[in-house]
C-alpha cells in the first residue's frame, strides 16, 4: 500500500478529530482514531493486518481487535460515528485530491464540507417545516391504507387534485 494513502487517512483522521493518536498513548479518543483508521485502511482502501500495524508501530493483533471492537465502539459514542462516516467518505470520494496534501490545506477542505453540512441541514429543516401541514394527510394513509393498494390510491389522489386545480 502507498504511504501517502496511509499518511493521507491519518491526516483527514487527525483533522476530523482534532488530536494527534500517532503517540502510544492509550487515551480513549487517541484508541478511537486510531480504530477509524484501521478500519478505513482496511475496509476501504484493502490493506492486510499486518500492513497496517506496521503504519502504526502495532501488532496485526492490536490492529484485528481494534477493527472487532469498532462496531460496539460507534454503537455508544455517536460522534464517533460521525467523525467515521465523515473520514470514510472522504477518503473514499476524493482519496486522490488529498494525496501529499498539508493540514492546512486539508483543514480548508474540511471547513468547506462542514459548511456544505450545514447548508444542508438548513434546506433539511426548513423542508420539513413547509411539509408539516400535510403530516395529518400522510398519517392518514399510513393507517388507512394497505401497502399494496398505494399505487391505487395515489392515482385517486392524483386525480382528485388534477380536477379540483389545487397547487401542491
Amino acid at each position: 500500500m502507498d504511504y501517502n494513502n496511509i499518511q493521507s487517512v491519518i491526516n483527514i483522521v487527525r483533522l476530523v478529530r482534532g488530536i494527534n493518536f500517532m503517540s502510544k498513548s492509550r487515551a480513549l479518543d487517541h484508541i478511537k482514531s486510531r480504530a477509524i483508521c484501521y478500519k478505513i485502511l482496511r475496509e476501504e482502501m484493502g490493506m492486510t493486518y499486518t500492513a497496517i500495524a506496521e503504519a502504526f508501530g502495532k501488532t496485526h493483533a492490536t490492529v484485528l481487535h481494534g477493527i472487532k471492537e469498532f462496531p460496539y465502539m460507534i454503537k455508544i459514542d455517536p460522534k464517533m460515528q460521525r467523525d467515521y462516516y465523515v473520514v470514510k467518505n472522504t477518503c473514499k470520494t476524493n482519496n486522490p485530491d488529498h494525496q501529499g496534501l498539508s493540514l492546512i490545506e486539508l483543514k480548508c477542505h474540511n471547513n468547506h464540507l462542514l459548511q456544505e453540512v450545514n447548508e444542508l441541514s438548513l434546506e433539511i429543516f426548513e423542508m420539513k417545516d413547509k411539509y408539516k401541514k400535510f403530516e395529518p394527510i400522510i398519517r392518514l394513509l399510513k393507517d388507512q391504507v394497505p401497502a399494496n393498494r398505494l399505487e391505487e390510491v395515489e392515482l385517486k389522489v392524483s386525480t382528485l387534485i388534477n380536477k379540483m386545480s389545487l397547487p401542491i
